[in-house]
């Protein structure tokens, strides 16, 4: 199978760009009142002292850390996230998750058949033509012109989406 450059390029850019910043440096700043500033920029000319970490040793020295040091002037540089409560990483609640599970039947059909009909309109897209694919997936409104020009194609599809629209509905009522 034969890939242009402009294929191989367009592939390997996305990776080349995710190591870089997997690799990223950053720098311990000790301030003139003797606290410690973290940041991924050099520090400034007014610190005492300054030392290159890796991503590696910014975790381990910063594991053990309490509260987060006052605002200093460097307000724009990186300052990593120290120990906090369980409930700032948590976004979701024990209470949101009792609610999704008192969700009626009908909601999980209707979004199990509507991820499915989107799904095949989708397949139908591409099967046309990537470019319908893409534009679906994308752009908006494209799905509606795909609709109406190509309504053989797309009904059941549709007709799957609508079903399941009113089945998450009718859960949630």
């Amino acid at each position: 199978m034969h890939i242009s450059r402009v294929a191989k390029c367009a592939l390997i850019a996305p990776l080349l760009s995710a190591l870089s910043l997997a690799q990223a440096d950053f720098y311990k700043c000790t301030q003139a009142d003797g606290s410690s500033l973290y940041a991924d920029s050099p520090c400034s000319s007014d610190a005492i002292s300054s030392q290159r970490l890796s991503q590696a040793e910014l975790e381990a020295r910063t594991s053990n850390l309490g509260k987060l040091s006052p605002p200093s002037s460097n307000a724009h540089r990186y300052q990593p996230p120290t120990q906090t409560s369980p409930a700032f990483y948590q976004r979701i609640s024990k209470n949101d998750l009792v609610k999704l599970q008192q969700l009626p039947p009908f909601f999980w059909a209707g979004l199990v058949i509507l991820l499915l009909g989107w799904l095949s309109f989708l397949i139908a897209a591409f099967r046309i033509s990537i470019w319908w694919g893409l534009g679906c997936l994308l752009l908006p409104f494209v799905s509606l012109f795909f609709l109406i020009l190509h309504w053989r194609k797309a009904k059941i599809p549709f007709l799957l989406q609508l079903i399941g629209w009113l089945l998450l509905a009718s859960g949630l009522l």
